[in-house]
């Protein structure tokens, strides 16, 4: 019975450190599915710790194309620069983060992404 639970904890722990790298493939839809399906508290961690990181991301990225495609048109076409700044940084920042959070997460330690506000 032993090697049972240590098989399920050792799934949970891969689902935990896996959650990093689904939510650089799927964003917040697939690192939202763990959340809500995760029965595991270090999955559940770091899987809320990913989440609150890709509502984030998100949320830059659709003020990004709003600056380039919104106000780029309207306003003056140093918006649409400014948006492209916005993408690239942000989406450096979401591999950076994600990766190291993977690492953290390899270590049994959960990770709490930097300038990432609490939504959940």
């Amino acid at each position: 019975m032993v090697p049972a639970k240590s098989s399920d904890s050792e799934q949970q722990t891969i689902l935990g450190i896996a959650v990093h790298v689904i939510g650089l493939l799927l964003s917040v839809v697939g690192v939202g599915i763990v959340y809500l399906l995760s029965d595991a508290e270090f999955s559940r961690r770091n899987a809320e710790n990913a989440l609150n990181w890709q509502i984030f991301f998100t949320i830059c990225l659709i003020i990004a194309f709003l600056f380039a495609f919104g106000l780029g048109e309207l306003i003056s076409e140093w918006f649409i620069f400014i948006g492209a700044i916005i993408v690239i940084v942000v989406g450096f920042l979401n591999l950076v983060f994600s990766l190291w959070a993977t690492i953290k997460a390899i270590g049994g330690n959960e990770w709490t992404y930097p300038i990432a506000p609490e939504f959940v």
